[in-house]
Parts: structure tokens; C-alpha cells; sequence
């Protein structure tokens, strides 16, 4: 399936290269009202929202969630203003993943507007209306965690109200994306009947679970988390690597995934080379070592008997023979089989597993009520995993009488340790009330509260003068 969708979504970005492109030259172009005709045209107009979704998750999403936090590092000898608390409106980063978000949108928007005139199945069309509204509600998820107040564009662009649109609340825009998310959780398909890198029903309920968990709504929260526990379509995986390897992939563990395919053209394929080491010899595997992990704030907190550390980072490669040793690197996405060339490597990489529903379910609880019986098992089952030991069954290394605090300190650094790497450690900072504190620990000077959101780029405000920067840039 993974072939026949990146088929499907080449001629998707052929056909929206066409769209944005024709008001330059009408008829060198296939126009929009030749296009939306059929059931194959609903489709690919799908496919192509995950051109700027693989795209972005190639660098952008490890550079905002990692760099300015606790958990990595620019590479070695380098320096990026995230990294230094010395960023603006004018970084590129923070420049592209905002026209990145806004591309999903867009293209959503334009799915949402044309599909309904298709003549085609009708539960096929409301899945694929659906799979649009929870993409666009992802990228709304993100946009407004990054910047706060962003505009709320629900139409197809076609004048200057949408180019010059004003910013929305981020509560008006929360009752945007949860609305998305439940027509996506009523209408997306099964797990059992959802292609690889497509979201699911349940997908649609877990990511509502994260959106009560970071509005702190805890009772919807451990709701929406106990609907995709009892559903009894996901589980942990018995052994914490094959979470990750391509070898493993689809598995019982992983909700949603971003997936990627070696030879593909374009993002299409996930780019091992950030990650590696620049020490291994480039004839065995070619490493730029642009991401890494902070060995004093992350590595070297991991405690004895953990085995999630030398998973997810590593020091030390053997081949043929010759071992090179160097400073923790990223290892938790290893392509081995893609090795000789990590501009192009299979994998897929979970934006929902398993171990975040049970995180959630865990966290609400406490919340609410304290440590209750089911959040000790919901994080005891994780915890239980990294020693491994069998998470199902009770075990020396659980946690036990724990304060509602301690449980919430607790969780909150066992979410560090599994999910270090996986592009949500400033996201968890900020939702916690974390980042200036932690961050201004680590950094040994005050971190300026302006850092809670990152700046409205440049660009955007100078385009549209309807923009008001966020305070403090």
C-alpha cells in the first residue's frame, strides 16, 4: 500500500503545482474545473496535503520541539539562536513551519470546498472529507501551540479576506480543531481498514485526547483515552525497539504515523543524515550530525537498567570490524538497511502511539483524583517496558505511594526518557508550566516569558498588515 500511496500522491502535487500556478498561464495548465470530477481526483487532492506534512517533518518539527529545550542540541562546534534564546521573527525555521501549517491548511480547505460536488460513493466521500478536516486540525494544533492567537482560514483562498485575515483566539481556534476531530472520529475508517500513513477513527479520538490534555479538560482527556484503550486495536509492543525499526512497520503500538519511503523523490523519504555522526566514515554511512542530544540534560539522566537510553542514542558503531566511538547521537530511527545512503530511508515515525494514550490516561487520572489505581497501571505498564520486564504484569521496578505531585513529577519525567527525540518535548514544557523554569535552569540566565510563543515571522507581518506580533519580538 505504501507505493500505491505515494503514486497517488505525486499526481496530487502535480495537480495542486497546477492549481497555484493558474492564473500565470490558463492553458498550460489542467484547471481546477477539469480536475475535481471523479473519485481518483478526491483522492489525489487528498494525497497531496502530505506533501508539506512530510516536509516539515523532516527538520522543522526536531528544531522547535528539541533545540530550545532541555533535550538537544545544535550540532557540535555550532550554534542556532533557538538553541541560544537569541531567536525572532526572522528565523527560517520558525518562518517555514508556519507556511508549511498554513500549505496543509490550504490544501484542506480546498479538498473541503470541491470534493462534496464529486459524484462518487458517498461513505468514501465523507472518509476523505474527514481525512482533510484532521489534517487541517493537526496543523491548527500546531500552529496555535507555536504562536498562540493565528488566523482561522476555513475557505479556499480566492480574495484578500483570507490573504489579510486577522488573528483568531487560540479558544475559537480550539473549538475549530475539535470540531474537526470529531467529524474525523465519526467518519475516518477503522484502524483495520486504514492505509499506512492515514489517519483512523481512533487516530481522531487519541489526537482529541491530546488536545483535552493540553487545554488541561482532564475528564475528556482520560474519556477520550479510555476510548482508545478499550477498544483493544492497540497495545505496546513487547520490546521498545521495534516501536521504530522499519522492519516492525505498521505495528500494534503505532496510531498515526508520518510515513516515509526510500526512493521517492522530495521529502518523501526520511533523511537519516541529520542524525548521524559525521566520525563514521562516510563510505559506511554518510552522517552530518546536525541534531543531537544533550548528553548532560538528557543522556546522562537516564537511570541504571533503563534500556529506552541506548536505544534511542547511542556512542559507539561496529562494522566489519572497525568500531567508531563518539559523542550520544540521535539512534532511535536507525535505518540499518538503508545505511550506504541516509539522504533516502524507510521509516515511519509515529505521531501517536500507544504509549502516549496511556501517558494521557495516566495524567488526567492523577489529575482528577490523584494517583488512582489505573493511572499506576497505565504508567507502570510503560515503566515496566523499559527495564524489561513484561508490562502486563506487576513488577519490582513499579511505582507505588506516590503524592497526586510526586506522580505528576513522576510522569512527567518518564515522559523525557520514552519519548526523547519524537518532537514534543517543548510542547510538554509549555503545557506544564515547565519551559521558563526548566529552561532558564539549563540555560543559567532568565529565560524572558516572551519565549512561552514563538514569534510571528516577519514575512507574514510585512504581507499582511492585519498581523499583530506576539509580545516582546
Amino acid at each position: 500500500m505504501k507505493n500505491l500511496r505515494l503514486l497517488s500522491l505525486a499526481l496530487g502535487l502535480l495537480i495542486v503545482s497546477c492549481e497555484d500556478n493558474l492564473e500565470e498561464n490558463p492553458q498550460s495548465f489542467l484547471s481546477s474545473e477539469n480536475f475535481y470530477n471523479s473519485e481518483e481526483d478526491a483522492e489525489a487532492a487528498i494525497y497531496s496535503i502530505y506533501q508539506p506534512w512530510t516536509k516539515d517533518h523532516s527538520r522543522n518539527m526536531y528544531i522547535m520541539n528539541a533545540i530550545p529545550t532541555d533535550e538537544g542540541v545544535p550540532r557540535v562546534g555550532s550554534s542556532d539562536p533557538l538553541d541560544l534564546y537569541e531567536y525572532g521573527p526572522t528565523h527560517g525555521t520558525i518562518t517555514e513551519m508556519w507556511s508549511l501549517m498554513y500549505s496543509i491548511i490550504s490544501r484542506a480547505n480546498v479538498a473541503l470546498d470541491r470534493i462534496p460536488e464529486i459524484e462518487m460513493n458517498e461513505d468514501n466521500k465523507k472518509a476523505l472529507l474527514a481525512e482533510a478536516r484532521f489534517m487541517r486540525a493537526m496543523a491548527f494544533f500546531r500552529l496555535v501551540r507555536f504562536y498562540g492567537d493565528v488566523p482561522l482560514i476555513l475557505d479556499p483562498t480566492v480574495d484578500m479576506k483570507n490573504v489579510n485575515a486577522e488573528r483568531t483566539t487560540v479558544a475559537t481556534v480550539y473549538e475549530q480543531i475539535i470540531e474537526d476531530l470529531e467529524y474525523a472520529e465519526s467518519n475516518l475508517p477503522d484502524p483495520n481498514n486504514t492505509e499506512e500513513g492515514r489517519p483512523s477513527n481512533l487516530a481522531a479520538t487519541g489526537i482529541l485526547a491530546r488536545v483535552y490534555l493540553t487545554n488541561q479538560q482532564w475528564s475528556m482527556a482520560a474519556e477520550k483515552a479510555k476510548e482508545v484503550i478499550d477498544s483493544g486495536k492497540f497495545d505496546l509492543m513487547e520490546d521498545f525497539p521495534d516501536v521504530f525499526i522499519p522492519e516492525t512497520q505498521p505495528n500494534k503500538e503505532n496510531i498515526f504515523v508520518m510515513n516515509f519511503v526510500a526512493g521517492m523523490p522530495g521529502d518523501q523519504q526520511w533523511e537519516l543524515k541529520y542524525y548521524l555522526p559525521t566520525e563514521i566514515d562516510d563510505a559506511v554511512a554518510r552522517g552530518l550530525g546536525r541534531y543531537v542530544p544533550s548528553k548532560e540534560h538528557l543522556y546522562d539522566t537516564y537511570k541504571e537498567g533503563d534500556l529506552r537510553r541506548d536505544w534511542t542514542m547511542w556512542t559507539s558503531f561496529t562494522h566489519e570490524g572497525e568500531t567508531w566511538t563518539f559523542a550520544p547521537h540521535w539512534h532511535k530511527f536507525m535505518d540499518y538497511a538503508t545505511l550506504n545512503n541516509t539522504d533516502d530511508n524507510n521509516n515511519d515515525i509515529p505521531l501517536l502511539r500507544y504509549a502516549h494514550i496511556l501517558f494521557i490516561y495516566a495524567e488526567a487520572l492523577n489529575e482528577l483524583n490523584g494517583p488512582t489505581e489505573e493511572a499506576y497501571e497505565a504508567l507502570n505498564q510503560i515503566k515496566r517496558r523499559a527495564y524489561g520486564e513484561n508490562f502486563k504484569n506487576e513488577s519490582s521496578v513499579d511505582y507505588q505511594d506516590l503524592s497526586q505531585n510526586e506522580f505528576r513529577q513522576t510522569l512527567y519525567q518518564e515522559r523525557k526518557w520514552e519519548f526523547a527525540g519524537e518532537w514534543i518535548r517543548w510542547f510538554d514544557l509549555k503545557r506544564t508550566g515547565q519551559l521558563i523554569p526548566v529552561m532558564t535552569e539549563t540555560m543559567g540566565f532568565a529565560i524572558p516569558e516572551r519565549y512561552l510563543l514563538f514569534p510571528i515571522p516577519q514575512r507574514e507581518m510585512d504581507a499582511n498588515p492585519n498581523l499583530v506580533q506576539n509580545p516582546g519580538y
